[in-house]
């Protein structure tokens, strides 16, 4: 009966009809006592789940010695304390972003893929330089790649003529001039811009701002800070600049709100904001602008699996869910962005215009940090531009301040 349920299942996989299933936790055949059991912990959900679950399966459909369960991570990974995972349910098998790698790394949770012939060289032969990046730690890779993520500016086509914005997705001065040009063309009723962390407590938005100036990034992982170079500096004073030309505030709702009116010409988002503009009927182009955060989905090899004896089978599983076949397939089904040059290079993900041009904003980005210390630049950073912002401080004493608030975090004196 459970071979038959597998059957049903490939069935489904091949005839990829996207309908909608129930959310299996237990994918692959339970039949064979003996089997393997990989345990994944993820984060996918939705419809989006759905399109994954279809590739694991046809994956499992071969290997009747092989059963795959998929255990959501939200709450596994977000509070159960690194270096405490559970040795009966806990993960062969880690798909999330980045940024956790370091914290994983230091606690021994995960293990380097260098000792299985997956080096920093060999994988920017399959997967793009950033991704690449964003999975190297302490110069050892600690993962495959599986999707990119990060923002780029979405441009009214009939707002304006997108061919007024500089070639050069680092020229910020020219993107400032023509957005002081624009807001005096409209009678200060309508600003260039919206970017949410512009009047808001948000890092990552304003980051492409900051490393657009040539700031390599906010916090290295050996814990120095670039706030108060001269990159972090004139980067400040242009978002001081923007504000006379702008909204007073901002948010997520508020920046679509504005560029669904007109508001605003342009706004500073990413692939999550395409399905609202697709429903309005917009008319807009994407275009790169400054050098986005760019969070990578990772898929990382956990200490569990070697000591279970599965790191091999762990391993084939996740050069196969990161490969070029299957991620171009869940490029076109999920709008994902893939890690995989060749899935990139795939003339039907070409084809998803929205999936191309993000991939080209993110091409130049700086990966989401995967260091320890990142987690600390967050509050101080967001609270620094808010600052600017709104005219509390000079933006050299917000950037000194944040810097101070960091450098404390790092050595235990923050309050």
């Amino acid at each position: 009966m459970k071979d038959v349920k597998k059957l049903v299942l490939a069935l489904v996989v091949i005839a990829l009809l996207g309908c909608s299933t129930a959310q299996a936790e237990v994918v692959g055949t339970q039949a064979a006592a003996e089997a393997t059991e990989l345990i994944i912990w993820h984060q996918w959900a939705g419809d989006y789940y759905e399109t994954i679950q279809y590739s694991i399966a046809r994956y499992d459909l071969d290997r009747p010695n092989l059963q795959i369960s998929l255990a959501p991570a939200q709450t596994n990974l977000t509070d159960l304390p690194v270096g405490n995972f559970p040795a009966d349910r806990g993960p062969d098998v880690i798909v999330w972003a980045n940024d956790r790698i370091g914290e994983l790394a230091e606690a021994g949770d995960i293990v380097p893929l260098d000792d299985y012939d997956l080096d920093r060289d060999q994988l920017l032969e399959t997967y793009s330089s950033v991704s690449v990046r964003g999975v190297t730690y302490q110069r050892q890779v600690w993962a495959l790649p599986e999707t990119e993520e990060g923002i780029a500016l979405l441009v009214n086509r009939e707002a304006i003529d997108p061919a007024r914005f500089p070639n050069n997705p680092t020229d910020l001065t020219a993107v400032l001039a023509l957005a002081e040009d624009y807001y005096e063309e409209n009678g200060g009723e309508k600003a260039l811009i919206c970017n949410q962390g512009l009047g808001g407590v948000d890092a990552y938005h304003v980051a492409p701002i900051f490393f657009g100036f040539g700031m390599p990034e906010y916090v290295d992982e050996q814990g120095n800070t670039y706030l108060t170079s001269p990159e972090g500096l004139a980067a400040a004073e242009w978002i001081a600049a923007l504000r006379q030309v702008s909204m007073e505030r901002s948010s997520y709702n508020g920046c679509l709100s504005a560029f669904l009116t007109g508001e605003v010409a342009a706004w500073w988002t990413g692939p999550w904001s395409i399905a609202a503009l697709e429903e309005a009927n917009l008319d807009f182009t994407i275009i790169p602008m400054g050098r986005p955060f760019v969070g990578i989905k990772s898929v990382m090899l956990t200490q569990l699996a070697l000591d279970r004896g599965h790191a091999e089978e762990a391993l084939a599983f996740m050069q196969y869910y990161t490969s070029a076949e299957v991620q171009a397939d869940l490029a076109q089904l999920n709008k994902t962005i893939p890690a995989a040059q060749a899935a990139l290079e795939n003339p039907a993900v070409q084809a998803a215009a929205t999936v191309a041009t993000f991939s080209a904003a993110l091409r130049d980005g700086v990966p989401l940090s995967n260091s320890p210390y990142a987690a600390q630049q967050w509050d101080p950073i967001g609270e620094a531009v808010l600052a600017i912002w709104r005219a509390e401080l000079t933006p050299e004493s917000a950037l000194e301040q944040a810097q101070a608030e960091i450098l404390a975090a790092f050595s235990g004196d923050s309050d």
